[in-house]
């Protein structure tokens, strides 16, 4: 009988001692675009940390919640827009390493 009061005490102490564990919250970085015009609908996208594949949204809009729930598109670009090439300028040849060493 006291082998088991110790068992229950320790399971106690255990569980006050142990911290919650809970993850970190999802958060919006962006999105974009930043607006629209009122009374149009607009597409938007909606990047942050921690979404995974879908994460609880609000957004109001004059009829009330427009959207509840972000969900992962099938196929993501990161932050699209064209490739911009770099200036000549910083772009380096290739050489060698013992080419630039002195003798």
């Amino acid at each position: 009988m006291a082998a088991c009061g110790r068992l229950c005490a320790a399971l106690w102490w255990l569980l006050l001692l142990s911290g919650s564990v809970c993850g970190d919250e999802p958060t919006a970085s962006y999105i974009f675009p930043a607006g629209g015009q009122r009374g149009t609908t607009v597409e938007f996208r909606v990047g942050g940390h921690y979404l995974h594949d879908g994460a609880a949204f609000h957004i109001e809009g004059a009829t009330g919640a427009v959207v509840d729930r972000l969900q992962r598109q099938q196929e993501t670009v990161w932050f699209e827009g064209p490739l911009l090439p770099l200036p000549d300028d910083q772009t380096t040849p290739e050489t060698d390493a013992a080419d630039d060493c002195p003798t």
